[in-house]
């Protein structure tokens, strides 16, 4: 990896969530150049920012993430949405975590690039959070 920060877009309305996730990506990401993490807490501002914005990875913690203008959707389908018009538009790597693992063969049939269930270990976060990184 180079020396340049990183550059990871986080979709959650968790507070707490954001707050976790922020904490061990700079912890475990300064050492190769840093990180700068961005976050929405709305599908609508995912894919804009997404798409307006110059991302290295967006982490996408599934069940968090807000309903889009239409606020019909199941948070599932929320996800899936909000995967498919990033896609769309961007081919900037995709980690969807979630803590229903049965939704993992949606997630990916949407276009995200990895899946990991929650709760997870940090090691295997950081892990993907790597993996990704190398993908872009």
């Amino acid at each position: 990896m180079s020396t340049c920060p990183k550059r990871i877009l986080i979709g959650t309305s968790e507070k707490d969530i954001l707050r976790c996730a922020r904490i061990i990506l700079r912890h475990h990401l300064q050492g190769r150049g840093g990180v700068i993490v961005s976050s929405v807490a709305g599908r609508d501002d995912l894919v804009r920012r997404a798409v307006t914005g110059k991302f290295d990875l967006i982490i996408l913690f599934g069940q968090t993430l807000l309903p889009g203008r239409d606020r019909v959707n199941l948070p599932l389908e929320n996800s899936v949405r909000a995967i498919q018009e990033v896609k769309a538009n961007v081919t900037t790597p995709i980690l969807a975590l979630s803590s229903m693992p049965e939704t993992k063969p949606r997630l990916l049939a949407a276009g995200a690039d990895a899946f990991l269930a929650m709760p997870f270990a940090v090691k295997n976060f950081i892990g993907a959070v790597h993996r990704g990184l190398k993908r872009e």
